[in-house]
C-alpha cells in the first residue's frame, strides 16, 4: 500500500497493518504494538481511528531513525499528511452542515 495513493479508511488500515509487520520484523516489537493498537480503532469510530493512527505514526515517525529507510520515513510522512487532509475535509464538511458518511468510512 502506497500511503500517497490512500483513498480511505481501509486503505490507512492496510498500511497501518504493513508497518506493524515491518516494525516487528526490525525487532521493534513495542511500537508495532502501539500501532496495532492504533489499528483496532478502524472498527469503531472513524475520527477516532484517524486521530490514534497519527497519533502513532507520528511516533513512528519520530523514533525512525535507522529503523525505517528513508522512502519508508517518506511514506510514513505521506500517510499523516493524508490524515491531515482527511480531518480538514471532515471539518469543512461539518461547517457546510453536509457530513452524511457510512459508517466507519471518511473522505479522503
Amino acid at each position: 500500500m502506497n500511503p500517497k495513493e490512500m483513498k480511505s479508511n481501509e486503505d490507512l488500515h492496510e498500511y497501518i497493518c504493513w508497518l506493524v509487520q515491518e516494525l516487528k520484523t526490525r525487532g521493534q516489537n513495542e511500537l508495532a504494538d502501539q500501532l496495532a493498537v492504533a489499528s483496532d480503532f478502524s472498527f469503531g469510530s472513524p475520527s477516532e481511528f484517524l486521530y490514534e493512527a497519527e497519533s502513532v505514526l507520528k511516533k513512528v515517525r519520530d523514533v525512525a531513525g535507522t529503523i525505517l529507510s528513508d522512502s519508508e520515513k517518506e511514506d510514513v510522512d505521506a500517510a499523516i499528511r493524508q490524515i491531515d487532509l482527511a480531518f480538514k475535509r471532515i471539518g469543512e464538511e461539518t461547517k457546510s452542515g453536509c457530513a452524511v458518511y457510512a459508517e466507519n468510512s471518511y473522505p479522503w
